[in-house]
C-alpha cells in the first residue's frame, strides 16, 4: 500500500490540525534555535524500530497544518510502497508485527519527537498470510475484492476480551474496514475464519 492511499485515511480534522512549533519547543525544552521538522516513518506502534520513509520538511516558525506539510512531499515520496515484510526482515521482526504509518515533530536528526498521527498499515488480501486456504479467486476478484489480514483481526478485537464471539469480532471487522472504504469479497467471513484458526496456531 502507498503512502498516498495510507495519508487518504486522514479526516479532514486530521488534516486540518496545526503542528505548533512554540509548544513542541517548550515541551521538549529546546532553544528557540532548534529548527522544527516533519517527517513519516514506519514503525511499530509502540513508535519502536522505525525507518524513515520521507525527506524532512522543515516546519514554519508560525507553525503548518498537517495537510500543508504532506503537500511539501514529492509524489515519488507519496507513491512509494510501504514495503511491511522488508521493514520486518530489517528490523528482526516476527511476521505478526504490526507496522503503524506515523508523522512526527522533530529534530533534523528525528529525536526529540511529538507524534502527529498513526495509521495502521493493512497488507492487503494479496499477502501470502491471506491466502493460506487453497481457493482459486478471479483476477477481477483479486483486483476489487478484499480478504482481511492478520492486522485487520487485531485492530477488531482492540483491547476486548479474548472470550467474545468471532461473529462479534468480524462484525467489527467489516465495519472498520467497509468505513476505510473496501470492498470485501462476498466469502470473507469464511476466509478468515480459516486464517484466525491459521494465526491462532502460529501464535500458540
Amino acid at each position: 500500500m502507498t503512502i498516498r492511499t495510507l495519508v487518504d485515511k486522514l479526516t479532514d480534522a486530521d488534516l486540518d490540525k496545526r503542528v505548533d512549533v512554540i509548544a513542541w519547543r517548550q515541551k521538549k525544552k529546546l532553544a528557540n534555535s532548534d529548527k522544527a521538522y516533519f517527517g513519516l516513518w514506519i514503525a511499530k506502534g509502540d513508535t519502536n524500530q522505525f525507518n524513515k520513509l520521507s525527506h524532512s520538511v522543515e516546519i514554519p516558525e508560525t507553525g503548518a497544518t498537517i495537510r500543508t506539510l504532506l503537500g511539501e512531499l514529492t509524489n515519488t515520496e507519496l507513491d512509494k510502497e510501504v514495503d511491511v515484510i522488508e521493514w520486518r526482515r530489517e528490523k528482526n521482526l516476527p511476521d505478526t508485527e504490526i507496522a503503524h504509518l506515523q508523522a512526527f515533530i522533530c529534530l533534523k536528526n528525528g529525536t526529540k519527537w511529538i507524534k502527529l498521527f498513526d495509521i495502521l498499515v493493512p497488507e492487503g488480501h494479496n499477502h501470502i498470510e491471506a491466502m493460506h486456504i487453497s481457493k482459486d479467486i478471479d483476477k477481477q476478484d483479486e483486483t476489487h475484492f478484499y480478504y482481511p489480514t492478520r492486522e485487520d483481526f487485531v485492530n477488531a478485537m482492540g483491547r476486548l476480551n479474548k472470550e467474545i464471539p468471532i461473529d462479534d469480532i468480524l462484525d467489527t471487522m467489516e465495519i472498520n474496514l467497509i468505513n476505510a472504504g473496501y470492498q470485501l469479497h462476498s466469502d470473507w467471513r469464511f476466509v478468515t475464519e480459516k486464517n484466525v484458526a491459521i494465526w491462532s496456531q502460529k501464535e500458540g
